[in-house]
Order: structure tokens, then sequence, then C-alpha cells
């Protein structure tokens, strides 16, 4: 993972886009939280290795993905194939590789373009074909992804991105139990779980935000509710379960806490110890709450 500034590559989204697509487009995962802690970040930027750019509505996604790639390529961003290249045909859908590009200048990260699932579904991953000038791609979509497209903030150069609250409730939901899913590739040399990953980054969101999280609750309750009507009750009640086993297991949470320090929370020096307080408030005071809401 390479240290990037969301600042600056939000600042060249801005020029280099056109406005049409950056009106449908949101900043999510590690660039956008660094970019909303800025100001309590070290650097005020963070270890990563991609820019996740969600594509929304999802009616528009293949339109304004194919401008967007198309209009980045023309600026000198190279497209990545390290994870496979383009496809003669759209089948199979899942195996169509995902949409990757490097700046011109820079193979240090790359921005991946994905987008919303559809109204009502409840598969854990989906792909809509997009036909480039070189063949097929894929653009990817997670059960709760769009979750984190309710109500985006607006970056200073006019990138929305989403919010650290639905980022947390996104993740919270994504993993309700703990599973031996592992990611693509070792963190700080370590092979690292996704779900341990993903929960540590609700917990650095958390400790990042303090006491002002307990406004999250407004938002998880709205966001559901624009985004999976209907679904709000049965969803709360489970949104801590795995949490709780990350809690219980020393293992995961060792994981956990060490994404935290190469991430989110690199140069805060925070201790396994005061990272298991932050995870038991939030517990406490926000996850309880909402588990157990009317």
């Amino acid at each position: 993972m390479n240290f990037v500034e969301p600042a600056r590559l939000l600042e060249r989204l801005a020029l280099e886009l056109p406005t049409e697509v950056r009106e449908h487009i949101v900043l999510v995962g590690s660039l956008a939280a660094a970019y909303h802690y800025r100001g309590q970040l070290a650097n005020a930027g963070v270890r990563t290795k991609d820019a996740d750019l969600l594509l929304r509505p999802r009616g528009v996604a293949v339109e304004q993905g194919r401008i967007a790639t198309t209009t980045l390529q023309r600026a000198g961003w190279r497209v990545q194939t390290d994870y496979g290249g383009p496809r003669a045909t759209p089948h199979p859908i899942e195996a169509l590789p995902a949409i990757r590009l490097y700046p011109p200048d820079s193979f240090d990260y790359f921005v991946e373009f994905l987008t919303v699932p559809p109204d009502g579904s409840d598969r854990p991953k989906e792909w809509l074909e997009i036909e480039l000038p070189d063949g097929w791609w894929g653009l990817p979509s997670l059960r709760y992804l769009g979750l984190t497209a309710w109500s985006p903030l607006i970056s200073e150069p006019g990138i929305p991105y989403a919010r650290p609250s639905t980022m947390a409730l996104a993740n919270l939901l994504s993993h309700k139990a703990l599973d031996s899913d592992v990611i693509s590739k070792p963190l700080g040399g370590r092979a690292i779980k996704r779900c341990n990953k993903d929960l540590g980054r609700v917990l650095a969101l958390a400790r990042l935000e303090g006491e002002s999280y307990l406004d999250w609750l407004v938002d998880w309750k709205r966001a559901l509710a624009t985004n999976l009507p209907g679904q709000t009750q049965s969803l709360s009640r489970s949104v801590g379960s795995g949490l709780r086993a990350l809690v219980a297991s020393a293992a995961d949470f060792d994981e956990a806490w060490f994404t935290c320090t190469i991430g989110l929370l690199s140069g805060a020096n925070v201790s396994k110890d005061q990272l298991m307080i932050t995870a038991q408030r939030t517990l406490g005071d926000l996850i309880e709450p909402f588990e157990n809401m009317e």
C-alpha cells in the first residue's frame, strides 16, 4: 500500500472528469474516510492502493462509467490489468474484470469503478457488463454498498463522498458473522481476513468520529429506510453480531487492530486495549440502541 492524499486525488478528478460524470460519482472507502477526517490524520492521508468510485444510480452506471473511463484514458490514465484484461464477450458476467485505472504519473494507486446493487437484491455480489473500445469489462456491486450512496457529503472540489456513518453501517451489515475469506493481497506482510479488515474500519471510523457518532443512529435509520425499505427492523436487529464475534476472538481482533494501525489510525499510536475500549463503547452506545429501536 502507498500513501495517498485524498484531497489531491479529488482535486484531480474534479479537473479531469466531466461535470455530468462527477454528479454520478461517490468516493467510498478509506479515501473517503481520510478526506472527511483529514484534519485529524497524520499528513491528512492514508495508506491504500485503490480509490473506489461508486457510480449511481444503477440505471446510468454503464453510460457514466464508459464516459469516465474513456475521458480518463484520453488524459493519460492507464488500465490496470493485474487482475485480468478485457474479455471478448460479456459472458460469464462474473468473470469480467473490474475497471481499474492508474494515473498518468504514478503506479502508487488506481481508481476502481463500482455501482450500487439492484433494488431489493439479496445477492452478496452482482455485476453489470460494460463494453469499452478494447472489450468487455464489469462494474461490481456489493449487497449493502448502496447505503454509502445515501445523502453523500460534498468535498471542496465538488466530488461527492460517502458519509462515515453509512460506510460503517455497510461494513457491519456485510459481516454479520466472521468467515475465512482473505483479501487478495497481504497487508503489511500479513494475510488478513476481509471481515476483520472491514470491521476494523468500523472501529477506526467510530474512534475518529468521537462522541458525535451517536448522530449515526439517525443516518442509519434513514439510509435503510431509503435503500432497503421494509428491511430496517430485521437488519437493525443483527447489525452488531459480527462486531461482537470480532471482540470475542483474540486472533480476529488482533487482525482488525493491525489493519487500523497501518490504515486510518496510522500514526495515532492506538493500542489494542484502546481499540477494544472503542469497540465496547460502540456496542453499548450505538449498536445496542439501534438493535432495540422500534
